[in-house]
């Protein structure tokens, strides 16, 4: 089962949290742009930045790396923020978890030149030409009487016996492969498109937060 972020920005006037109404965040939903709320893609690993939510784990729990050090563990509903959240977490009940709140300084103060390792699963003959320890563009996981998973050890023997496949027809040869990513190169988009504006809210105002919560 999958996993969803429910998120809006807040900022705080008069002392009053409110809801932003700000267009500040970038977004391709609903249209492309600029929007009061922050995007709410499945971005898992951005969610466990957040919340400690899907740590290194993908769809079904499969692996995918180490994991992230959140910034904070979840904080619970903000007592202070705008009535409308917090119908909005009543409505969902048990079936929202791990609600939060991060505010500019917790992004700010936060340890963003941290490494973390990544994990996942890609063909063979992408991996013959990937360079040892770099990113690839994209993997995955697969699973299937017609895959065969290879170690790195096991194709890099396999490849350097100058076979590109091994034996068996309409088969297909996947290679667990794990690379290095730095936290503040990795996350540059939620950077540009949600913490920069968040920092922005709060030279406008008193203070802007994000107020989060999660459903499976």
């Amino acid at each position: 089962m999958g996993c969803d972020i429910h998120i809006i920005a807040e900022v705080k006037e008069d002392g009053v949290w409110r809801e932003n109404t700000d267009k500040v965040f970038y977004d391709t939903w609903p249209s492309e742009g600029n929007h009061a709320e922050p995007n709410s893609n499945r971005n898992y690993d951005w969610f466990a930045v957040l919340a400690d939510v899907r740590n290194g784990r993908g769809f079904a729990g499969v692996k995918t790396g180490d994991g992230f050090i959140p910034i904070a563990d979840p904080r619970g509903t903000p007592d202070d923020c705008n009535e409308a959240w917090k119908q909005s977490v009543e409505e969902w009940g048990i079936d929202m978890h791990s609600t939060g709140w991060l505010d500019a300084n917790d992004f700010v103060e936060y340890d963003w030149t941290r490494k973390a390792l990544k994990q996942g699963s890609i063909p063979l003959h992408v991996y013959a030409n990937l360079e040892k320890g770099a990113a690839p563009k994209s993997s995955g996981h697969a699973w299937g009487r017609d895959v065969i998973n290879l170690t790195p050890e096991k194709a890099d023997k396999l490849l350097k016996s100058g076979h590109e496949d091994l034996p068996g027809e309409n088969l297909r040869h996947n290679v667990l492969v794990q690379w290095e990513v730095q936290y503040r190169e990795y996350f540059n988009k939620e950077w540009e498109n949600i913490i920069d504006p968040l920092i922005a809210l709060t030279k406008k105002y008193e203070d802007a937060r994000l107020v989060f919560g999660f459903d499976n």
